[in-house]
Protein backbone atom coordinates (compact mmCIF):
# COMPACT_ATOMS: atom_id res chain seq x y z
CA UNK A 1 0.00 0.00 0.00
CA UNK A 2 1.56 3.13 -0.93
CA UNK A 3 -0.07 6.43 0.33
CA UNK A 4 1.55 10.02 -0.74
CA UNK A 5 1.01 13.83 0.26
CA UNK A 6 0.52 12.53 3.68
CA UNK A 7 1.33 16.52 5.44
CA UNK A 8 1.90 15.42 9.05
CA UNK A 9 4.03 13.11 11.04
CA UNK A 10 1.45 10.69 11.80
CA UNK A 11 -0.49 8.08 8.99
CA UNK A 12 -2.88 5.71 10.22
CA UNK A 13 -3.19 2.91 7.73
CA UNK A 14 -6.81 1.39 7.32
CA UNK A 15 -8.44 -1.68 5.71
CA UNK A 16 -5.38 -4.00 6.85
CA UNK A 17 -6.15 -7.70 7.15
CA UNK A 18 -5.70 -9.99 10.69
CA UNK A 19 -2.83 -11.84 10.24
CA UNK A 20 -0.95 -9.86 7.49
CA UNK A 21 1.93 -8.13 8.24
CA UNK A 22 2.69 -5.15 6.89
CA UNK A 23 6.04 -3.06 6.10
CA UNK A 24 6.31 0.32 6.40
CA UNK A 25 9.01 2.91 5.55
CA UNK A 26 9.10 7.38 4.87
CA UNK A 27 10.37 9.56 2.61
CA UNK A 28 10.55 13.62 3.11
CA UNK A 29 10.25 15.61 0.65
CA UNK A 30 10.47 20.01 0.01
CA UNK A 31 11.23 22.45 -2.65
CA UNK A 32 14.85 20.24 -3.60
CA UNK A 33 14.00 16.91 -3.88
CA UNK A 34 13.03 13.75 -1.89
CA UNK A 35 14.99 11.72 0.30
CA UNK A 36 16.12 8.33 0.99
CA UNK A 37 13.24 6.14 2.50
CA UNK A 38 13.85 5.86 6.13
CA UNK A 39 14.43 2.18 7.30
CA UNK A 40 11.16 -0.08 7.08
CA UNK A 41 9.14 -1.28 10.14
CA UNK A 42 7.26 -4.43 10.00
CA UNK A 43 3.89 -4.68 12.06
CA UNK A 44 1.90 -7.60 12.20
CA UNK A 45 -1.79 -7.38 12.51
CA UNK A 46 -3.05 -8.69 15.46
CA UNK A 47 -5.28 -8.82 18.51
CA UNK A 48 -5.32 -10.29 21.60
CA UNK A 49 -6.96 -13.83 21.71
CA UNK A 50 -10.41 -14.66 22.26
CA UNK A 51 -10.90 -16.16 25.27
CA UNK A 52 -11.43 -19.87 25.29
CA UNK A 53 -14.26 -21.68 26.34
CA UNK A 54 -14.89 -22.88 30.03
CA UNK A 55 -13.03 -26.09 30.60
CA UNK A 56 -14.06 -29.40 31.40
CA UNK A 57 -13.12 -32.10 33.88
CA UNK A 58 -13.13 -35.85 34.21
CA UNK A 59 -11.26 -38.19 37.09
CA UNK A 60 -8.70 -40.88 35.32
CA UNK A 61 -8.07 -42.86 38.50
CA UNK A 62 -6.18 -41.12 41.15
CA UNK A 63 -5.89 -37.72 38.70
CA UNK A 64 -7.70 -34.64 37.01
CA UNK A 65 -7.83 -34.29 33.77
CA UNK A 66 -8.24 -30.78 32.41
CA UNK A 67 -9.35 -30.14 28.65
CA UNK A 68 -10.69 -26.90 26.82
CA UNK A 69 -11.49 -25.64 23.58
CA UNK A 70 -9.13 -24.01 21.79
CA UNK A 71 -10.21 -20.14 21.25
CA UNK A 72 -12.87 -19.06 18.18
CA UNK A 73 -10.09 -16.66 17.57
CA UNK A 74 -5.90 -15.78 17.90
CA UNK A 75 -6.60 -12.31 17.12
CA UNK A 76 -4.18 -13.25 13.68
CA UNK A 77 -1.25 -14.48 15.55
CA UNK A 78 -0.65 -18.04 16.71
CA UNK A 79 -1.17 -18.91 20.63
CA UNK A 80 1.99 -19.37 22.83
CA UNK A 81 0.19 -20.22 26.07
CA UNK A 82 -2.56 -21.22 28.14
CA UNK A 83 -2.65 -20.01 31.88
CA UNK A 84 -4.79 -22.75 33.93
CA UNK A 85 -5.90 -21.28 37.11
CA UNK A 86 -7.51 -23.99 39.48
CA UNK A 87 -10.02 -23.14 42.39
CA UNK A 88 -8.55 -23.21 45.65
CA UNK A 89 -10.54 -24.47 49.04
CA UNK A 90 -10.73 -20.40 50.06
CA UNK A 91 -12.49 -20.10 46.42
CA UNK A 92 -9.50 -18.07 45.09
CA UNK A 93 -7.63 -19.27 42.21
CA UNK A 94 -3.78 -20.24 41.94
CA UNK A 95 -1.91 -20.53 38.42
CA UNK A 96 -1.19 -24.13 38.07
CA UNK A 97 2.45 -24.39 36.26
CA UNK A 98 3.99 -27.80 37.60
CA UNK A 99 1.24 -30.08 36.11
CA UNK A 100 -0.49 -27.55 33.91
CA UNK A 101 2.17 -25.51 32.29
CA UNK A 102 0.37 -24.06 29.49
CA UNK A 103 3.52 -22.96 27.25
CA UNK A 104 4.77 -26.36 26.77
CA UNK A 105 4.52 -27.57 23.51
CA UNK A 106 2.18 -30.60 24.45
CA UNK A 107 -0.07 -28.92 26.41
CA UNK A 108 -0.24 -26.19 24.05
CA UNK A 109 -1.29 -28.52 21.13
CA UNK A 110 -3.46 -30.50 23.39
CA UNK A 111 -5.31 -28.24 25.09
CA UNK A 112 -5.44 -30.79 27.67
CA UNK A 113 -3.27 -31.42 31.16
CA UNK A 114 -3.34 -33.99 33.82
CA UNK A 115 -2.97 -32.94 37.57
CA UNK A 116 -2.71 -35.74 40.46
CA UNK A 117 -5.15 -35.48 43.50
CA UNK A 118 -2.39 -35.49 45.67
CA UNK A 119 -1.57 -31.75 44.52
CA UNK A 120 -5.21 -30.89 44.40
CA UNK A 121 -5.06 -32.00 48.04
CA UNK A 122 -1.79 -29.68 48.86
CA UNK A 123 -0.68 -26.44 49.14
CA UNK A 124 -1.62 -23.82 47.68
CA UNK A 125 -4.76 -25.86 46.49
CA UNK A 126 -5.99 -27.62 49.79
CA UNK A 127 -9.36 -29.20 48.32
CA UNK A 128 -11.08 -31.80 49.85
CA UNK A 129 -12.26 -34.53 47.59
CA UNK A 130 -15.96 -34.67 46.83
CA UNK A 131 -16.70 -31.23 47.74
CA UNK A 132 -18.52 -28.83 45.21
CA UNK A 133 -15.50 -26.45 45.22
CA UNK A 134 -13.46 -29.34 43.00
CA UNK A 135 -16.49 -29.07 40.68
Amino acid sequence: MLQSGVQSTSFTATGLITGTTYIFKVQSSNSFGISDFSSSISILCAFVPVAPLAPTTSVSTSNVVITWPAPTSNGGSPLTAYSIFIRKADLSFALETNYCDGSSAGILAARTCTIPFTTLRSSPFNLILNNPVIA
